[in-house]
């Protein structure tokens, strides 16, 4: 007895010590509930590229993000890729209608996740309802994000397409709490351009242009500032008259 109390409060004190246990599904249970989803829970590791879910493909298991970056993409007819998001720590992979993926999954980097079957985690619903809710809750968030990202594509220029991914994702990927925050970006260029729907070269230009007005500082080619926030937030929300 007094073991297995020892290993649920090295559980609890893991899962509460978690960096993304804030955003993540979990964050809704208190210490006696994250015992019982470790119960379901296994830690799993992908290297940089690994795929994690195919587009197509039959899963039964999902994922929460603990370290690292994930890329979500889909195939058109004609070969050509489309990046439909990137996740980070928190965030919840693999729901799907009918046990199919209707997106693949790619490790940018190094990546961390809890893995749970797909079925043993909807059991866990009658027992704790609140998990469910929250995961409805980040469900809601996702459906939301894939609507704003169509907007992004059909309704906003380059530039303030641009301006919409640097604002949306600095906090996400800030190096530090220090100011001026910056945004060290997992992705490749080539990765920006599939998401905002241009080419790399035009990616390169538009950042290019930005720096010249100061409105950015390029230290390096994944790691910007912002250098003028209240200008950047006009551009996203088309308010800028430049």
């Amino acid at each position: 007895m007094r073991q297995e109390q020892e290993f649920d409060a090295a559980i609890t004190i893991r899962c509460m010590s978690c960096g993304a246990r804030a955003r993540a599904v979990c964050s809704a249970l208190d210490c006696q509930e994250l015992v019982r989803l470790n119960d379901i829970a296994h830690t799993k590791y992908f290297k940089p590229g690994a795929c994690i879910l195919a587009e197509g493909e039959s899963s039964s298991s999902v994922f929460n993000i603990i370290n690292g970056s994930v890329r979500l993409s889909r195939l058109l007819s004609d070969g050509r890729r489309v990046v439909t998001g990137f996740l980070f720590p928190g965030d919840f992979l693999g729901l799907t209608l009918d046990g199919t993926n209707s997106i693949t999954a790619e490790a940018i980097g190094d990546v961390e996740v809890c893995r749970m079957e797909r079925k043993k985690l909807e059991g866990l619903f009658v027992e704790i309802p609140k998990l469910e809710h929250r995961l409805l809750e980040m469900t809601v968030g996702e459906l939301i994000s894939g609507r704003d990202h169509m907007m992004l594509l059909a309704r906003k220029t380059l530039r303030e397409r641009m301006a919409t991914f640097l604002i949306t994702f600095e906090n996400q990927l800030r190096e530090s709490d220090e100011e001026p925050a910056v945004i060290k970006l997992p992705m490749a260029r080539a990765d920006i351009a599939d998401y905002l729907g241009v080419t790399v070269e035009t990616i390169s230009r538009c950042l290019a242009a930005m720096a010249e007005e100061g409105l950015i500082q390029l230290l390096s080619p994944r790691r910007i500032v912002i250098l003028d926030h209240v200008q950047m937030e006009e551009i996203a929300e088309g308010e800028d008259l430049d």
